[in-house]
């Protein structure tokens, strides 16, 4: 860009608009500010899953290369953040109530072990 402002100087900018896709654009801008949306309800995990098969077979990127993209950034993510750097990723509210209710398992003995009043 720098090397073509140089060799032909500054017209008016436009050009490089020329292959702008209004309906790409906001498409996506909206699929990133549900992401975002949706994170602290979902968590990082599952809804940078949802983002990122919505985004790209919306692109459409082959559905092979759309998974192995995933588990590799997922892979790199879960090594870098949470087990080198022990960083805590948002789990999600609903993630969080769903897994703890579902960790519950009620069985005669459960009852017995809760305090008599």
């Amino acid at each position: 860009m720098i090397r073509g402002v140089i060799r032909e100087g500054v017209t008016s900018g436009l050009e490089a608009f020329s292959d702008f896709l209004p309906l790409q654009f906001f498409t996506l801008l909206v699929m990133i500010v549900l992401y975002i949306y949706a994170m602290p309800y979902l968590g990082f995990y599952v809804s940078s899953i949802l983002f990122m098969t919505a985004s790209l077979l919306f692109l459409r990127v082959k559905l092979w290369q759309i998974v192995m993209a995933e588990i590799a950034i997922f892979v790199l993510i879960y090594c870098a953040f949470t087990l080198l750097l022990e960083v805590r990723l948002p789990k999600g509210e609903l993630l969080e109530e769903w897994l703890l209710c579902s960790s519950v398992r009620f069985t005669p003995s459960t009852f017995s072990q809760w305090p008599q009043e």
